[in-house]
This record gives structure tokens, sequence and C-alpha cells, in this order.
């Protein structure tokens, strides 16, 4: 995996972002003359330097990513003193966001920062205050380091080290696989049509906290969105977002997979079953739509799924909301798919679920369009009526919160049993 993408690259409260415009503006200007010297360019460094500048300034012109001869960006950035009458030094922040920053991108780039800046910056106390910075970058308090900057640090550091769990998800062609993975972040990530939408592996990992979504694309090229919007997160391999789950605070990966039965894409099965065969996850998330489930299709990946991999499964039965109390049994649709997993000596828990539903339950009113506030108020009242309180037809729970009846909240409360 690309450990970059997981990092957090904003701060809401930046000590910098306290100052006037041109004080901003200034130290900002030399923060990206370092990182782009240091980093000879690099794009990632670009991306993370702009993320960074703009949770001081708002305002971030090209000009910003540039080297002077002489370096004199760097120079001015670290010798700014006053801001009015308030005597502030930036220097010891300053070198603080040179090693921090270029630690996301290279450990070793550090040793390195230290290295030019001793070289080209004037003056003893300056050479002694960038010392002890450098000296102290590992400690969890440094002197004269703002508590946000070392929290932020810290953070990532501790999120970082948590060990790596992934979850595969599997299922046949609109099975209503992505529109679960939806519901689980609680952002409209991938594309829902009624034909086959992932066409190859993609891994999308949760990050520590809120700032944006981060995605890898085909080309091997980042791209940064504040705003997660489905128009900004096509064809990615790997991305990543905090996810508005139980999951929240787990370091977990949800590895997408191609829906097995697209007729005009053999190749989609024998991208998903060599995933299976691999057993590179921590648990499997299996994907069946409620009112077809059983098809020969599905009945095919539910063998080769039982027979290849090793690891948890997790079955979802989707889109019980199009059942109807006069009609449909929940509770006959369950034992029926049961009965079909016993005959494959499967006998693991069965979860029905409106990922469509769940997906809205996680959203603000205030912030949808017309149409989805008409979608959320559609599915937030026939909830209301106790035939769909999901849990309930697989566990002795009852409950009358729109988000629990969906079957969302159960959905991630095993899986992080399963992961943890």
């Amino acid at each position: 995996m690309d450990n970059f993408l997981i990092h957090t690259f904003s701060i809401k409260n930046h000590p910098i972002s306290e100052l006037k415009d041109d004080f901003k503006m200034q130290y900002v200007m030399g923060l990206g003359e370092f990182m782009c010297y240091m980093s000879k360019k690099d794009s990632r460094a670009r991306l993370v330097f702009e993320v960074w500048a703009r949770s001081i300034t708002s305002v971030l012109p090209t000009s910003c990513w540039q080297c002077t001869n002489d370096f004199s960006l760097i120079k001015t950035a670290i010798s700014l003193k006053r801001d009015g009458l308030h005597f502030f030094s930036m220097r010891r922040i300053f070198f603080f966001d040179c090693f921090y920053l270029t630690s996301l991108l290279n450990k070793k780039l550090s040793t390195y920062s230290y290295s030019f800046l001793n070289e080209h910056i004037n003056g003893i106390l300056s050479r002694h205050v960038l010392k002890d910075v450098y000296s102290n970058r590992e400690k969890s308090t440094q002197r004269g380091i703002p508590s946000q900057l070392l929290s932020h640090k810290q953070k990532n550091e501790i999120f970082l080290h948590k060990p790596l769990k992934k979850v595969l998800v599997v299922a046949t062609m609109t099975a209503g696989k992505s529109t679960l993975i939806n519901a689980i972040t609680g952002f409209h990530i991938h594309r829902v049509e009624a034909t086959a939408c992932t066409k190859r592996i993609s891994y999308l990992y949760n990050k520590p906290v809120s700032d944006g979504f981060i995605s890898k694309g085909i080309d091997a090229c980042y791209k940064f969105s504040y705003k997660i919007a489905p128009s900004a997160l096509r064809d990615f391999n790997e991305a990543a977002l905090h996810f508005k789950s139980l999951l929240s605070n787990e370091r977990v990966c949800f590895i997408d997979t191609p829906g097995v039965n697209y007729s005009r894409a053999a190749k989609h099965q024998e991208i998903t079953h060599r995933t299976i065969k691999e057993n590179n996850y921590d648990a499997i998330l299996f994907v069946s739509n409620s009112n077809y489930f059983g098809t020969n299709d599905e009945l095919d990946l539910l063998k080769f799924t039982l027979k290849q991999s090793r690891k948890p499964i997790i079955f979802v039965l989707n889109k019980v909301d199009t059942f109807r109390l006069k009609h449909d049994s929940i509770e006959k649709m369950i034992r029926d798919f049961e009965i079909v997993l016993s005959q494959l000596k499967c006998y693991s828990k069965v979860i029905p679920i409106s990922a469509e539903a769940a997906f809205y339950s996680k959203q603000n009113p205030n912030f949808l369009d017309r149409d989805e506030l008409n979608e959320y108020v559609y599915y937030k009242k026939k909830f209301e009526n106790i035939y769909y309180d999901l849990p309930s037809y697989c566990e002795d729970v009852h409950t009358n919160k729109f988000i629990d009846r969906t079957g969302i909240t159960l959905v991630e409360q095993t899986i992080k049993k399963i992961i943890q």
C-alpha cells in the first residue's frame, strides 16, 4: 500500500494562520521554496505543501512553488520577527514544518534538510534553534513548538503504526457493492449505475482525521480534493479519506472488486477470482441482492469464495428496502439464504441491509440538493415502520434510530469485531 495517502496534510489551527496576511504569505513562500528545492520539484511534495499552506492562508499563488538563486524566500521566512507591536519569531515553527513535511515524503529527507538549512541560513542564533528543533524532532514535547503542531504529528504517527486491516468486498454485478462502500464511508465515492461500475481492483483507506480526499490514479498521479464528490474521484487505484463510520478510528482498507458476471468483460471475473485466491485481506464482505440471491452466477461466486478463501466472511443481503410488508417476508428471505449457506457447510451470520438508505442516514439534510433531500425524506419516513428494523431479523435487538434500522451499524460492528 501507499502510506503517503493516509497522512493528514492539513491543519485547522496552525499558529501562523493567526498572523496578518503579508506575514502569512512570506511564511508560506519560504516554506514553498524549501519544499520545492528539497524534493527537486516532486509532485507529492507540492501536494503536501499546498494543502498545508492552504491551512495557513486561503490564497496561494503559483509563485509559492519556486526556487530563487540565493534562497531569499527561505531566509525571509526565517528572519520574520514582528507582528505589529508584538515580538514574534517564526524560526522554530518554520524549522518544525520543514522537518515534519519532508518526513511525510521520506524520513531521510529530514537529515538532508538539516544539512541544507544549516549551510544556507545566517546567524548563530538561527543555527542554534535549527539544531535544537532537529535534535528533538522525534520527541512528543519540544520547547517552543505549539501543541497543535505536535498533536498533528503525533496523530499521524500513531495511526500509521496501527496494523492495517483489509476487507475484500465481492459481489455479482448490481448487487449494490459500490453503494454499500459509499454507505460505510458516508460519502459518494463510487458511481452507482445499473451496469458494471467497478472495472479494476481499487483500495479505499480510512484516514485518521477529516481533511479531504486524496487519490492515486491509474497514471500514478496524485490528486487532492477538499470537496468529496464523484466528479473528483473517478478512476483511482488507491484513495483515502476519513470514514463517517464506526470504523473511523481503525486503520482499515476496503478492497473493491469488479462484479464477476459482466458479459462484456470476462476479465472482471478473472481479476476478482485472482484477488480472492491471494488471501491478502483480513475479511470478506459478500454482498448479495436480496431480490435475486441464489442465481447461478452468485452461487458460482459463493462456492469459489468458500473454497479459495481462508478468512472470515460477512454476508450482507442488500436492497431489503424494496420489500413490501403485505407481500414479502424478510425472515423467509434470510432463512432461505442461510439454507443455501448451510448446504455449502457455511454457517456465518447473514445481515439484511439497505445500503441506499444507510448512505442517506449519514447525510446532513442541510447540505443535500433537492433530489437528494427527497431521497433522504423518503427513506427516513420509510424506516419509521418497524417492518424495516432490519437488525431485529438477525439479532434480538430493536432500535428506533434511522441509521441503525438500515443495518449499516450492525455491518460496521461486525467488521470491527473481526478486524480487531
